[in-house]
């Protein structure tokens, strides 16, 4: 089947589209003498966004805050209801227990723990080998629940080496 060049059809070749000059619009205009910045600037303040400040401060508790205060914190934002929307957080149990050991200055038959020997959270034994959170998760067995600002209060205090598991409750 052919088509003719009187057709109606949209499609030109590369060669007929660089040979049209283009078309340029006052719009064109005013916005080819910008810079990518300032076209990435008028965007964001066309969606209200040009108000988000550049630098966000976390104010979270400083590294060098007491262990004992830092195991009241967590115990403080465990206790409450998890509500709906929130995101919380899965702990690795075996990180969890060493932290509360180091945090509390518990000592058990394995000695006791400092907290700067904790290392990062880590969480990887709660992923399979294909990085899929494995189930069952049994909280208190396997794993702790915390709440996305003890969260970050972990991963401000000791990095964290995986971030599995984060969990947003949408049931009422």
């Amino acid at each position: 089947m052919e088509s003719d060049a009187s057709s109606s059809s949209l499609k030109r070749t590369v060669a007929d589209a660089n040979h049209d000059p283009p078309v340029r619009s006052p719009k064109y205009e005013k916005m080819s003498a910008l810079s990518i910045h300032d076209h990435i600037d008028s965007y964001m303040a066309e969606q209200g966004e040009d108000q988000i400040p550049a630098h966000i401060t976390i104010t979270s508790p400083q590294p060098q805050t007491p262990p004992t205060q830092k195991l009241s914190l967590v115990e403080d934002g465990k206790r409450r209801e998890l509500r709906v929307g929130e995101t919380w957080y899965l702990v690795a149990q075996d990180w969890w227990k060493r932290w509360r050991k180091a945090c509390s200055g518990e000592v058990d038959k394995e000695g006791p723990v400092a907290e700067r020997d904790l290392g990062p959270v880590n969480n990887s034994r709660l992923l399979d080998e294909y990085g899929n959170l494995v189930s069952p998760l049994a909280e208190g067995v396997d794993v702790e629940y915390v709440p996305e600002e003890i969260w970050k209060y972990f991963v401000d205090w000791y990095v964290c080496s995986s971030l599995p598991g984060s969990f947003t409750n949408q049931s009422p």
